[in-house]
């Protein structure tokens, strides 16, 4: 997992992609990417799309991104996707 996130060769799509994977461990690792990769307003924007996009979803990737985008930054917490 940790090669994709050093990989610059993987594409902001593809790990748009990876956020609906079956595996856990492979969403959390491209949300990490992203999260490391995209302005705060293209995370908001993730956030706001990406239970809308697919018939199906996962919790873990609209909770983890939440609490990066809100409950870290209200505590000033600093992002972490290794949780």
């Amino acid at each position: 997992m940790q090669a994709l996130s050093a990989d610059p060769e993987v594409a902001d799509d593809e790990l748009r992609e990876l956020l609906y994977a079956p595996h856990a461990d492979l969403r959390m690792a491209a949300l990490g990417t992203l999260v490391a990769r995209l302005e705060r307003h293209d995370l908001e924007d993730l956030l706001a799309r990406y239970p809308n996009e697919r018939r199906a979803c996962y919790d873990n990737v609209i909770a983890e991104l939440d609490r990066l985008l809100y409950v870290d930054a209200a505590v000033g917490v600093p992002a972490d996707t290794t949780s």
